[in-house]
């Protein structure tokens, strides 16, 4: 809502979105699955409808990639200890 607004009033700003915001929920996380585990955290069906409407309208310039990688065995540990990003 943010960006749509600024946007509205003319504000020269742009936002991107990763491929994983806008096709899994929170519920990939659930159990503290390691390899869902990220930041920004995934969020609700709704949010990823609001992120899909903010692409098609041009809302969200970019699609980027948040690429991080990390050994398994990092991914392996405690929710807590293991590293954020997919």
């Amino acid at each position: 809502r943010m960006v749509r607004e600024a946007k509205s009033r003319g504000i020269g700003v742009t936002a991107e979105v990763c491929p994983h915001h806008f096709s899994l929920t929170e519920d990939a996380v659930r159990g503290y699955n390691t390899l869902a585990k990220m930041n920004p955290p995934l969020r609700t069906w709704e949010d990823i409808q609001a992120i899909k409407e903010g692409l098609c309208d041009g809302t969200i310039d970019a699609i980027a990639t948040d690429h991080a990688p990390h050994a398994v065995q990092d991914k392996q540990q405690e929710f807590a200890e293991a590293p954020f990003g997919v």
